[in-house]
C-alpha cells in the first residue's frame, strides 16, 4: 500500500494554473489531490470510484461554470452527497447565496488564508466521513434486524425442535417444535435444566462421554432416548454446538431435536423379524448361530464351561397333521414358554425351525447342572398340553454336548448334539443324551 493510499482524496476544479498550484501544494501532504480545469473534466472525475470525498470549486470557468458542476452533482444521486465548497475570486453576495442555495457547504472568496481554508476542507471532510461511516452502521444494523427477523422466522417456523441453554446449562429459549416434541411449553422448561427429558435408558458413562465433546470441541451430535412430559419414551438425534463469546467462554449452547422413534422402531422391527421367530419369540436360527459363537469365543477367553442342547418334539408331526396347523402353532408357543421356564435369563433358548429347539448353557455347574435343565425340559413337556378344547401330550429328545469337554469346533460341536439327539430317540424318545455317550454307545 502507497504513503498516500487510504487517505482522503480531494478534486480541485480551477482553470486557472497558479491557483491549482497553491492548493495542490498546501493539501498535498494530508490528502491525495486530483486536478481538473474544467468543468466537463471534473464531472467525468467526480463519476468515477472511488469518488472523491470533496470537491474545491472554482465559478467562473470556460464552456461550464461552477455553479453548472455544482447543479449537475446535486442532482445525481450517485454522487449528491459529495461536499463542494466554492473557491472564486467574485466576492458577490448573489453569486455566494446562488452557489449555497445549489447545494455547498461553503463559498470562499479569494484571496484566502491557506489555514482558514485547510481547517474549512478538514471540518467537510471529517463530516462526510463520519457520515459514511454512520450509513454504514445503519445498514449493517439494518442487515442485523433483518438477519434477526429471518432467524426468528426460521427459529419459529421450523419443523426441527430447538432447544437454548446459557453458559450454566439452563435452557433459556424453546421453539414450538420442541413443545410439539416434547409436551413441555415454556412453562415448564424455562430456567430448567434439561436433565427434565431424562428417560433413564443411559448410564453415566454415556453422557460423560457427551459432555467430554461438548467441552472439548464445542459440539456433539448422537442418538438419544429421552422421556415426553406425558411419560412415553422416545427416539431423537441431537446435534449441540456451542456459541463462544469473544474471550472464548461459553455464551449459549444450541441444540437441535428430530424425532427418530418411527425410524428406530422401524429398524428394531426388521432386526426382530432377522433374528426372533415370528411364532413364538425366540431367537431363530441366525441368532442362535450368532449367540452359540459369542459364547464360545467367551468360554474360550474366560475358562467357562458351556453346554449346548438339541431338543426335538415327539410325535409333534403326528398331532399337526391330526388337529391341524392351528393347533400346532398353539403347542409350539406353549412348548416354548415351557422351554423357556427352564433355563436362566443368561442362557438362551432358541427354535431353529419346524419342532426343533435348541438351548445355550453358559457357565453351567457341571454334567449335574446341565441334567437338572435336561429333567426340567423333559418333565414340562410331557405334561399335558391344553390347546383350545384340546388336550394333547407330546414329549422332549434331547442331545447334549459340552465344551470345553469336546474342544471342538462350532460346527462339530451343532453335529455332535444333533446327533446326541437322535440318540435319545433310539433309546426311546422323553429323555436326553450326552454326545460323548452317545458315541461309546453307553
Amino acid at each position: 500500500m502507497g504513503a498516500h493510499e487510504g487517505m482522503p482524496l480531494i478534486l480541485l476544479v480551477d482553470d486557472a494554473p497558479s491557483s491549482l498550484d497553491i492548493l495542490v501544494m498546501a493539501l498535498r501532504d494530508e490528502y491525495r489531490v486530483l486536478v481538473a480545469t474544467n468543468g466537463r473534466t471534473a464531472l467525468d472525475i467526480v463519476r468515477r470510484t472511488p469518488h472523491p470525498d470533496l470537491v474545491l470549486l472554482d465559478v467562473m470557468m470556460p464552456e461550464m461554470d461552477g455553479f453548472e458542476v455544482c447543479r449537475q452533482i446535486k442532482s445525481d444521486r450517485e454522487i449528491a452527497d459529495i461536499p463542494v465548497i466554492f473557491v472564486t475570486a467574485n466576492d458577490s453576495e448573489t453569486d455566494e447565496t446562488h452557489g449555497l442555495s445549489l447545494g455547498a457547504l461553503d463559498y470562499v472568496t479569494k484571496p484566502f488564508s491557506l489555514p482558514v481554508v485547510k481547517a474549512r476542507i478538514r471540518n467537510h471532510v471529517q463530516l462526510r466521513q463520519q457520515g459514511l461511516r454512520l450509513r454504514q452502521e445503519i445498514y449493517e444494523h439494518q442487515l442485523a434486524r433483518e438477519g434477526l427477523e429471518v432467524a426468528y422466522l426460521v427459529y419459529s417456523s421450523t419443523s426441527e425442535a430447538m432447544m437454548v441453554t446459557d453458559a450454566n446449562d439452563r435452557i433459556v429459549a424453546i421453539n414450538n417444535a420442541f413443545t410439539e416434541l416434547t409436551g413441555y411449553g415454556p412453562q415448564d422448561v424455562i430456567g430448567g435444566n434439561p436433565r427434565l427429558l431424562n428417560s433413564g435408558r443411559h448410564d453415566p458413562e454415556f453422557f460423560r462421554s457427551m459432555w467430554e465433546s461438548i467441552q472439548t470441541t464445542g459440539a456433539w451430535q448422537g442418538e438419544i432416548w429421552n422421556r415426553r412430559k406425558n411419560g412415553e419414551l422416545y427416539a431423537q438425534w441431537v446435534r449441540i454446538n456451542t456459541v463462544f463469546n469473544a474471550d472464548g467462554s461459553v455464551r449459549q449452547r444450541v441444540a437441535l431435536l428430530s424425532d427418530i422413534t418411527r425410524r428406530k422402531l422401524a429398524e428394531e422391527e426388521i432386526w426382530r423379524q432377522a433374528n426372533f421367530d415370528a411364532l413364538t419369540g425366540l431367537p431363530n436360527r441366525r441368532r442362535f448361530h450368532d449367540r452359540l459363537e459369542h459364547e464360545i469365543l467367551r468360554a474360550k477367553r474366560d475358562g467357562l464351561p458351556l453346554a449346548l442342547l438339541f431338543i426335538d418334539l415327539d410325535r409333534f408331526k403326528e398331532i399337526n397333521d391330526t388337529l391341524g396347523h392351528d393347533v400346532g402353532d398353539q403347542l409350539l408357543v406353549e412348548a416354548a414358554h415351557r422351554l423357556a421356564g427352564c433355563v436362566r435369563e443368561s442362557d438362551t433358548a432358541a427354535r431353529l425351525g419346524g419342532d426343533e429347539f435348541t438351548a445355550i448353557l453358559m457357565d453351567i455347574a457341571g454334567r449335574e447342572g446341565v441334567e437338572r435343565v435336561a429333567g426340567c425340559i423333559n418333565r414340562r413337556m410331557a405334561d399335558p398340553f391344553l390347546v383350545g378344547q384340546h388336550s394333547v401330550t407330546i414329549s422332549a429328545s434331547i442331545g447334549i454336548v459340552l465344551h470345553p469337554e469336546m474342544a471342538i469346533s462350532m460346527d462339530a460341536l451343532i453335529k455332535a448334539a444333533d446327533h446326541a439327539m437322535y440318540e435319545a430317540k433310539q433309546q426311546g424318545r422323553n429323555r436326553y443324551c450326552f454326545a460323548d455317550e452317545a458315541r461309546t454307545g453307553s
